[in-house]
């Protein structure tokens, strides 16, 4: 029996886990007005560029085949991204069409106007009952600043442009499977940034590989189309798309592919950050004719660098706040760790595991044993800077990432006078760090291919360390004559330090760390 769900918009997430069927909306449309600008395209010294394409159609004919379909979903499930479609011409001089492929097997009606190089999906449109027996009907809805709106929206039909072999419609024009006129069933779809792209069947490429690893060993298999036999990969650092542009590159500077099927990935070695695999299919002259990317963390745990501190850290969270456009606020405990060899470095031990409030709803790989970290480096107070980190968070569009303003700029040619007004305080005295507004940067790795969004806008994040972070100031008027003191990295006091034992001492005002003889 199909549960029936109350709407419910502008929420992060909603209930627990849901049965098949129709689902409640999840989330809202946030991330288009709250965007980092993200570079799209990889560009290597000496690399080819993509052939322009033409933008002009002979007939209706020209857009008939398989496309696929991305898109941002705001459901909880039922997520079609990456789904194919198929584009069918019914009469080529009036260029009626239909789509299929949809949730259900739905058909769409559609149209293809050559002379002004769009497709038109008209709205609404009877699909016929679902195997639940309910009517449903392809339809579009309306948008209130990040909110959809209930009910039929107001447009007769979403139009899309063609390019190439892209169609891209509105970016706010939210697609709907469901019964406009009974919303509290739920929906099969409901997406809006939807763009189709024709793909050479023969040629397809598709990754399957987990974006997160145990020890960053990761394995990964291709399924590729029959005339897909000369493969190659490319691994670089960042997050990219598998744009024609930068499929020409891999083509350029790829590695053959040994094989479709176990496949496995040492990348410990790469350094904490994202990554992308890209795996493109190259015809009989080497041009890329398909391919795929998959966006990766490489977490690089030296554990072994690290050491807890006791008591427990105050996490506000403001990171996935920010990005979902949610102002509460959310503080809970996390065990905190200090580097070994560089004194006001942190990193908050799983943020987003059990203690997250929401922790419930992660979809975040069980299998994966191994700890993640929210790295926060304070060594200068008045520089402080949250690193790379792997979140191991996931609300269905892929795992979470943080950064900083300050790194994400710096790795795209700003100079320090740019990121200056970025930086975070620490105030020794409080134990609180702080960062400015905006800051901060937050992205999942199936949100076109990560890129992100602004973390801190409600600007509460704030980390407060326990009292054994820090070693307090004593003034004394003599060094010399004062007593000598030793505390371990975590700010504790050491009575008798072990000899080859890494401390700081301290003599009145002087403070030096030194390894004990």
């Amino acid at each position: 029996m199909k549960k029936l769900y109350t709407l419910a918009f502008s929420v992060l997430l909603c209930g627990s886990a849901f049965a098949e069927g129709r689902q409640p909306i999840a989330k809202t449309l946030d991330k288009i007005a709250n965007p980092v600008e993200n570079t799209s395209e990889m560009y290597l010294p000496g690399a080819v560029k993509a052939p322009a394409q033409a933008s002009a159609l002979a007939t209706a004919s020209d857009m008939a085949g398989t496309y696929t379909w991305n898109c941002q979903n705001l459901l909880n499930s039922n997520n079609p991204d990456g789904t194919m479609l198929t584009l069918e011409i019914k009469n080529a001089l009036t260029g009626e069409a239909t789509i299929s492929g949809f949730a259900q097997n739905y058909v769409v009606k559609a149209t293809v106007d050559v002379a002004n190089g769009t497709i038109s999906i008209p709205s609404p449109q009877d699909l016929g009952p679902d195997s639940y027996g309910d009517t449903n009907y392809f339809y579009l809805k309306d948008v209130s600043g990040s909110s959809v709106v209930p009910g039929l929206g107001s447009k007769p039909a979403s139009i899309g442009t063609i390019e190439g072999n892209t169609v891209t419609f509105p970016n706010l024009d939210v697609w709907a499977i469901g019964d406009y006129t009974n919303e509290n069933l739920g929906w099969w779809t409901l997406t809006y940034t939807n763009v189709l792209t024709k793909v050479d069947v023969d040629y397809s490429v598709a990754i399957d590989m987990a974006d997160c690893a145990d020890d960053d060993e990761f394995t990964f298999s291709v399924n590729a189309g029959p005339k897909a036999t000369n493969l190659v990969y490319f691994i670089t650092k960042g997050m990219y798309e598998p744009s024609q542009a930068n499929l020409d590159i891999v083509a350029a500077n790829g590695t053959e592919l040994p094989s479709t099927e176990d496949l496995s990935l040492s990348a410990g070695a790469f350094g904490r950050g994202g990554y992308t695999l890209f795996v493109a299919a190259l015809d009989e002259s080497g041009n890329a004719k398909a391919g795929d990317s998959r966006v990766f963390y490489v977490y690089a745990d030296d554990a072994e660098n690290w050491t807890t501190l006791e008591g427990e850290a105050v996490y506000s969270e403001d990171l996935i706040n920010s990005l979902y456009n949610n102002s509460s606020v959310n503080d809970y405990n996390l065990a905190v760790q200090v580097n070994n060899d560089t004194p006001g470095y942190f990193r908050l031990v799983n943020p987003y595991g059990e203690a997250y409030p929401k922790a419930s709803k992660n979809k975040h790989e069980a299998t994966h044993t191994h700890n993640h970290y929210l790295y926060i480096n304070a060594s200068d107070p008045e520089k402080v800077v949250v690193e790379f980190s792997p979140l191991a968070i996931d609300f269905g569009d892929g795992s979470m990432y943080a950064n900083s303003m300050v790194n994400y700029l710096l790795d795209r040619g700003a100079t320090e006078a740019d990121v200056a007004d970025y930086y975070g305080k620490y105030d020794t005295a409080t134990r609180t760090i702080t960062v400015p507004a905006k800051s901060l940067i937050i992205g999942e790795s199936g949100y076109e291919y990560g890129s992100p969004g602004l973390g801190n806008s409600n600007n509460l994040f704030k980390v407060v360390l326990p009292e054994s972070a820090g070693v307090d100031d004593i003034i004394s008027d003599s060094n010399a004559d004062a007593p000598v003191e030793y505390f371990n990295l975590q700010g504790v006091r050491v009575a008798n330090p072990a000899a080859g034992q890494l401390v700081i001492k301290r003599q009145g005002s002087e403070v030096t760390k030194m390894v004990v003889r």
